[in-house]
């Protein structure tokens, strides 16, 4: 199955070239006409609101609107009140990847995510179709037209294969990895039209300013 922000590329059996009738008078090629009938369905999408309360521990690099301000207050105050009731119980923490670490003797206190949507799942009916495209800017909509979210969106990028190119297709997107490094890796595959490669997994987020590109994606790219 798909891990986060993967889509495969569909493979179908070859199909031969036929004359059929549609509304008993045009004729039109088969192989034309199956093509038209999948471009119109759109993208299998999931995804879900990540919310400041929820602590779900960030990764260094993000933008600081990625990061909420008062998390690891609230988490603490949450935790006192469990231990004082002691009838909450605890909930298992979904892509809770990262944790608090020492930098130069001193112990760092965790980020955590502000409010943002988490895409988990896109599969695309025909690859370079546009369904794809326009499941993420619809996406990307929704997360601008929340006052919560204001248009931040992450995905767990994590390959298939070398042949998956989910990588090339968020990068062009406007998403970049919270790494630095790995944008620079990608982009030089993208730049030398390298087909196999493998990329190390990480989160993706898409910065402020390709907001917009992204909505206009396939109408001015």
């Amino acid at each position: 199955m798909l891990v986060s922000g993967n889509i495969p590329v569909t493979s179908y059996q070859e199909l031969v070239p036929q004359k059929i009738s549609t509304l008993g008078t045009r004729e039109v090629s088969g192989y034309a006409s199956i093509v038209q009938e999948k471009k119109k369905q759109k993208a299998k999408i999931k995804y879900r609101k990540i919310k400041s309360y929820d602590c779900i521990t960030a990764p260094d690099g993000l933008p600081e609107e990625y990061y909420t301000l008062d998390g690891g207050l609230k988490k603490s105050i949450i935790k006192n009140v469990k231990q004082y009731l002691n009838i909450i119980p605890d909930k298992k923490q979904e892509g809770n990847f990262f944790l608090s670490g020492v930098v130069d003797g001193e112990k760092q206190s965790p980020k955590y995510f502000n409010n943002c949507y988490l895409l988990s799942y896109i599969e695309s009916p025909v690859p370079y179709e546009g369904a794809g495209t326009e499941a993420m800017q619809t996406l990307v909509e929704k997360s601008l037209l929340d006052d919560d979210t204001g248009g931040r969106v992450i995905l767990y990028m994590a390959q298939l294969s070398p042949e998956d190119t989910c990588p090339k297709f968020f990068y062009k997107l406007g998403f970049r990895y919270v790494n630095g490094d790995y944008n620079t890796e990608l982009k030089q595959y993208i730049d030398k039209n390298i087909i196999e490669f493998r990329m190390p997994p990480g989160y993706m987020y898409l910065p402020k300013g390709h907001v917009q590109k992204l909505l206009r994606y396939g109408h001015l790219f």
